[in-house]
């Protein structure tokens, strides 16, 4: 293994392991977590980028957020991508840019544009 990916690693299990037992002996609050547990089955980048995906495909194949029937979808879709965002910078304390990508390793396709319209 890698010398500086050992010591990441073992920084991270010191960390983690640190973290359960102030939680256990109640010196943090219940409410306190990791941000990597933000990243639950996938990560909030995959899951910020597949939301924003289905929606491109859906108005691709429908048209459903751009028209006057879309209209509530497309408010409650936005709502979701900020909430995502959100999510995406608590976990990786930067905002989702093609810069912090590059820098982070992750690919997080840019806001549809039909989501953009209202911005």
């Amino acid at each position: 293994m890698n010398p500086l990916l050992r010591k990441k690693t073992m920084i991270n299990l010191i960390q983690h392991g640190l973290f359960h037992l102030l939680k256990a002996v109640k010196l943090l609050p219940s409410n306190v977590i990791l941000t990597d547990q933000l990243d639950f089955a996938h990560s909030v980048a995959k899951r910020l980028d597949e939301q924003r995906e289905l929606i491109e495909e859906i108005e691709k194949h429908t048209g459903y957020f751009s028209s006057e029937k879309g209209r509530w979808s497309k408010n409650h879709a936005i709502t979701q991508d900020d909430y995502l965002i959100k999510l995406f910078t608590l976990r990786y304390n930067v905002e989702p840019s093609e810069e912090h990508f590059d820098k982070l390793g992750l690919y997080v396709r840019e806001r549809p544009h039909v989501l953009k319209a209202q911005e």
